[in-house]
């Protein structure tokens, strides 16, 4: 799967293209602030599926 993020003054997407061709489109600038953090924490976690989260288990002072 090949991935094009486009992120500037005109555009704000993030384009998915499977093996076969097809290109998929999902635009940013509807989502509100929430949302984009969640599909931004959704395609990291596909990019880099067995990745921790790293200091999630750092011991407090």
């Amino acid at each position: 799967m090949k991935m094009t993020i486009r992120i500037g003054a005109a555009h704000d997407e993030v384009i998915l293209t499977d093996p076969e061709g097809r290109a998929h489109t999902f635009d940013r600038s509807p989502l509100s602030k929430s949302e984009r953090r969640e599909f931004a924490r959704q395609v990291v976690a596909t990019l880099f599926p067995n990745q921790s989260k790293g200091r999630r288990n750092a011991k407090r002072r």
